[in-house]
């Protein structure tokens, strides 16, 4: 198992991941709207495809939008 930081509206969490688990899976977890977020992985945008390693800091931000 590895540990990685998640943010979810600034709140900081450590999570036990398994090795090469995409970060779908978290969002999924965390009960995240996918289209409503974009995804921050160590500071840069991440498909939810993408594979998370020991040390990893990922982010949710929230997508704000209406009319």
């Amino acid at each position: 198992m590895n540990e990685i930081q998640v943010l979810v509206d600034g709140k900081k969490t450590v999570l036990k991941v398994s090795a090469g688990q995409p970060i779908r899976d978290v969002a999924k977890q965390l009960s995240l709207n996918k289209q409503a977020v974009i995804v921050k992985l160590n500071n840069k945008i991440a498909h939810p495809s993408k594979e998370l390693r020991e040390g990893d800091v990922l982010e949710f931000v929230n997508v704000i939008y209406g009319g």
